[in-house]
């Protein structure tokens, strides 16, 4: 019975020690999602900018004709401009980053095993040379 609270008590500290791993390892990522999310919604923000500034132009026409078609059309892609770069922009950088963070992540997933691995090897080897 002892020796059922022994071993149970050494896997919870086992098993405290690989979610501490974890922990350590991944880390450091959470920064880089968060990143990620942050780029991807600043490059939304600046699409609906983008648009404010297009159709403002919009609100402020006086005239009439075709010159003032021509002059609306023009102040209308810059806005339209300042939307398009801003997307492209933040969903290309996000994009970017989020597949550098995945594949760190995907790193830091086989590093954890291998330690375990080489952990659990260290522990059996001396167990063998004593019985034998």
């Amino acid at each position: 019975m002892q020796q059922q609270y022994h071993a149970a008590g050494e896997q919870h500290a086992t098993d405290h020690l690989h979610a501490r791993l974890v922990e350590q390892v991944h880390g450091g990522h959470q920064t880089g999602w968060f990143m990620s999310d942050l780029l991807m919604r600043l490059g939304l923000v600046g699409t609906v900018i983008g648009f404010v500034l297009m159709l403002g132009v919009v609100y402020e026409l006086q005239e009439e004709g075709i010159n003032a078609l021509k002059q609306l059309l023009t102040s209308m892609g810059g806005g339209m401009q300042v939307a398009l770069y801003t997307t492209l922009t933040g969903l290309g950088s996000a994009t970017l980053l989020s597949v550098q963070c995945h594949w760190l992540d995907r790193c830091a997933d086989r590093l954890v095993s291998r330690i375990i691995e080489l952990g659990v090897n260290a522990n059996v080897l001396p167990q063998q040379d004593n019985g034998q």
